[in-house]
């Protein structure tokens, strides 16, 4: 069942500081970055629709088959709920068309085990739990939207049997921010794997095709469906604008006021998954010194240890060596050893150096987009 609550009903609490910030499973809400306050990787992406991509920290936006459908994805800081609230902004540029029977485009937040262990109930299945947050839909002149408008919810369980439940949120009003709340039964099926591998799924279906439909508020074996029969296509029309903040879910039947975080305690949740490193000229890795044989270097640590181990990738064509001062070795190649809790750069070849010399790596000549290093545990 579907509910919306009176903005001015709920007054927001007051930020706690939780005693361990990368702990993804502290405090009630099992949603990172709900809030949307963390952007690692940018504050705009645009061209979106080609294929699945990872946006805000922790939100990915997930297409399954094709479609014409183009939108762009942004932070944004004003134009939400209240003074200064962030948000995120789904904006079309081309509507949708020829929709496969098959086809699903979907905001998504895959849950860790870890955080996924309040939601199994004691001697088996699921606690009830509660969806909510805050939405906008703007829907553009040549929309087919209606109001009251529909947009599907889907939440996934992994473990066990997995398991599918499909709802939709009621937007009550055309670009009117209101609160939702998607209130999800228990089931006496479903579970959750624990540990650091991926437990569960929360999805908001931008659009469907018609293999793609479960029936609504009922907990079935998952079949990879995404919205129900009464949801809307939300980037039918160009200039649709789809708004979500303060996203929540919680153990319970009943939705409570969404409590923001400092944000360098979400920053450390993020950084458990995604962590990045820029080294334009000017900021440097002390790699360590070279052993003449493979030139490896020092073991640095992660901010907070990551999931798993990593992935790593870096786009620039210029990285260098030095060492006493000088910029050396233009065809060095960069790579890394990893583990959870940090990382090793390493050159190759380094002509210019001789055993036991001290050495850096560095961007020379690039940009804070060549000069990017990331690190990847994403689910």
């Amino acid at each position: 069942m579907t509910a919306n609550r009176n903005l001015a009903d709920l007054a927001r609490s007051a930020a706690t500081v939780p005693t361990a910030a990368s702990d993804p499973t502290l405090g009630a809400n099992l949603i990172i970055n709900g809030g949307m306050t963390v952007s690692q990787r940018g504050t705009s992406f645009t061209g979106l629709g080609t294929a699945s991509t990872f946006t805000l920290d922790r939100w990915r936006t997930t297409l399954n088959g094709s479609n014409s459908a183009r939108y762009t994805i942004s932070q944004e800081t004003t134009g939400g709920p209240y003074a200064n609230a962030t948000w995120m902004k789904i904006a079309c540029t081309t509507g949708s068309s020829a929709l496969g029977a098959n086809d699903s485009l979907f905001i998504q937040q895959k849950l860790e085990g870890n955080v996924c262990t309040s939601l199994n109930a004691v001697g088996g299945g699921s606690n009830a739990f509660v969806v909510s947050g805050r939405i906008i839909l703007d829907a553009d002149a040549a929309s087919s939207i209606t109001f009251p408008a529909k947009m599907g919810m889907y939440f996934v369980s992994v473990g066990g049997t997995n398991r599918q439940y499909v709802s939709d949120i009621t937007i009550d009003a055309d670009n009117t921010w209101q609160e939702f709340s998607v209130s999800v039964a228990s089931d006496a099926t479903a579970q959750f794997i624990s540990g650091t591998v991926q437990g569960g799924e929360l999805g908001f279906t931008l659009l469907a095709g018609s293999n793609r439909v479960a029936t609504a508020d009922t907990w079935i074996n998952n079949a990879a469906d995404f919205k129900t029969s009464s949801s809307d296509d939300i980037l039918d029309a160009s200039s649709n604008i789809l708004g979500l903040c303060e996203v929540k879910l919680e153990v319970g039947s009943t939705a409570t006021a969404f409590q923001h975080e400092p944000y360098g305690d979400v920053l450390a949740k993020c950084h458990r998954y995604y962590w990045h490193i820029n080294l334009l000229a000017g900021t440097r890795w002390l790699a360590g010194c070279y052993d003449a044989t493979n030139a490896l270097g020092t073991h640095l640590p992660f901010p907070v240890e990551m999931r798993a181990v990593p992935t790593s990738s870096h786009t620039s064509s210029v990285f260098r060596a030095g060492h006493n001062g000088s910029i050396h070795d233009s065809t060095i190649t960069v790579g890394f050893t990893k583990d959870r809790w940090g990382y090793m750069p390493n050159i190759n070849p380094f002509a210019s150096a001789s055993q036991g010399q001290t050495y850096w790596i560095l961007d020379n000549g690039g940009t804070t987009v060549t000069g990017d290093v990331s690190f990847s545990a994403e689910l």
